[in-house]
C-alpha cells in the first residue's frame, strides 16, 4: 500500500514577506525559524524525512501568504518564480 500525505505545506520565498523572513531568521533558536526552514525545503531535505516517516508522496499547497498578499500588479510575475 502507498502511503500519500494529502495536506502538506510548502513557503516559497518569493511569496512571504521579506521582513518577516529576516525576523524569523535573526533569531535560529526559535522554533518558527526551524519551521519557517521545513516549509521551504522542497528538496532532498522534504524527501529524507517522507522517507523516515514511510511516506510515498505529498501533495504540496502554498501556505499562506501567498499570491492573495502580492499586488495585483506584480502576483504573476511573482508566482511564476514561485515553485
Amino acid at each position: 500500500m502507498r502511503v500519500i500525505a494529502i495536506e502538506e505545506h510548502y513557503a516559497d520565498p518569493a511569496l512571504q514577506p521579506a521582513e518577516a523572513l529576516a525576523n524569523l531568521r535573526k533569531h535560529p533558536q526559535l522554533a518558527l525559524a526551524r519551521i519557517q526552514d521545513q516549509l521551504e525545503e522542497v528538496g532532498a531535505g522534504r524527501l529524507a524525512d517522507m522517507d523516515a516517516a514511510g511516506i510515498d508522496m505529498q501533495v504540496l499547497s502554498h501556505t499562506v501568504p501567498g499570491a492573495e498578499a502580492v499586488p495585483a500588479g506584480e502576483a504573476v510575475d511573482v508566482v511564476r518564480r514561485a515553485q
